[in-house]
């Protein structure tokens, strides 16, 4: 046993006073490691985050962000079924960088219903970028014929002639009336009839009164007579023109022109441009395309009474002895009229007397 003495318990305070001192530095030293250790996290950190913040630098990519096009050098005016040309078309790409901008040519172009009359756009294409421009598809007009001077015949006026027993009457036919019209008349029926006959599958068919333009079975248009002016009839609503430059009348209530009761009065040339135009618009009813047609000329010499009731264009109205009398009195009294032959365009030949076979020199020759 050890003795309990002062010695004793001097070395027992050594060794604790030692083993403190070991645990104190231990503990200091185990501190300090901790904050070395933190303070090397907190500075990686923020070098990370600095890191993190730091912009990554991307290359762009060129896009297409547009086309442009340039039609200073373009048609832009046709005539139904003329093939469209882009002849002169500049067309250009807009990209986000330089180059901005840049002329191309592998574009395409959708097609255009070219026999349809409006104003349709035409759609360029190029990578999937389109762009569009505006053109006008006329309706087909019938060029304006040479001039040619026309030897008119004086009629015999014996229509409604007044006498003891009555009045004399004529039933006209449309082709009668038309044949003694002016030339004026004759040369606008001339390019309203190539303009209706223009449109695909449209067919004429004279009939007495009228002369029929027909899409099939159903009715396109009409031309007819209104005393000695000349009118077209079409299959729209009248009404749908109020207040605009097409002066059309009503005529549903006639039965003869139930299919085409809008009724347009033929006085002038500005009337002619102006019934193509509603013509076109009728065409839309019956989705009627145009086609590609060469202009006839319809030009018939004028042709006195008597003649045109020898041919069964004009019929009499006689309703008794009197009347035939009459009619033949003034028929036995009336000397032959010359006549004129169209030898070709521009030369109209008049010979004098048709029973002169003795004198073939005294013919007048007429050129423009």
């Amino acid at each position: 046993m050890i003795p309990w003495n002062e010695e004793t318990k001097l070395i027992l305070l050594i060794i604790v006073a030692a083993i403190l001192l070991i645990a104190v530095f231990a503990f200091i030293i185990e501190l300090f490691r901790g904050r070395n250790s933190g303070n090397v996290n907190i500075y990686l950190g923020k070098v990370s985050e600095k890191e993190e913040q730091k912009p990554v630098q991307k290359v762009q990519e060129r896009v297409l962000l547009g086309l442009s096009v340039n039609t200073d050098n373009v048609k832009k005016e046709y005539t139904a079924g003329e093939e469209f040309c882009a002849e002169g078309l500049v067309v250009t790409a807009h990209y986000n960088l330089e180059p901005l901008t840049e002329e191309v040519t592998d574009y395409a172009i959708e097609p255009v219903d070219m026999a349809q009359v409006g104003m349709p756009v035409v759609v360029v294409k190029h990578a999937e970028k389109s762009v569009g421009f505006q053109i006008t598809i006329n309706p087909i007009v019938v060029e304006e014929q040479p001039e040619v001077i026309h030897i008119k015949q004086e009629p015999v006026v014996i229509t409604e002639e007044s006498y003891e027993g009555g009045k004399l009457r004529y039933n006209r036919s449309f082709t009668a009336r038309y044949i003694q019209s002016d030339d004026e008349v004759k040369h606008w029926y001339t390019e309203l009839k190539n303009n209706l006959l223009s449109y695909k599958k449209v067919k004429a068919r004279m009939s007495w009164k009228r002369e029929s333009f027909n899409y099939g079975r159903e009715q396109f248009a009409k031309l007819s007579y209104r005393g000695n002016t000349l009118c077209l009839f079409l299959p729209l609503n009248a009404a749908d023109f109020a207040d605009t430059k097409y002066k059309v009348e009503d005529v549903s209530d006639n039965n003869n022109y139930a299919e085409t009761p809008c009724m347009y009065r033929i006085k002038n040339a500005r009337r002619v441009k102006y019934a193509i135009e509603l013509i076109a618009l009728a065409s839309e009813k019956y989705d009627i395309p145009l086609t590609i047609r060469e202009a006839e000329d319809f030009y018939v010499p004028y042709e006195g009474l008597v003649e045109l009731i020898n041919k069964g264009l004009i019929k009499r109205n006689i309703k008794s002895k009197e009347d035939e009398a009459f009619f033949n009195n003034n028929v036995e009294k009336t000397e032959e009229q010359p006549s004129e032959v169209e030898v070709a365009p521009g030369i109209i030949v008049k010979s004098e007397n048709k029973n002169d076979k003795k004198d073939n020199s005294k013919k007048l020759v007429t050129t423009k």
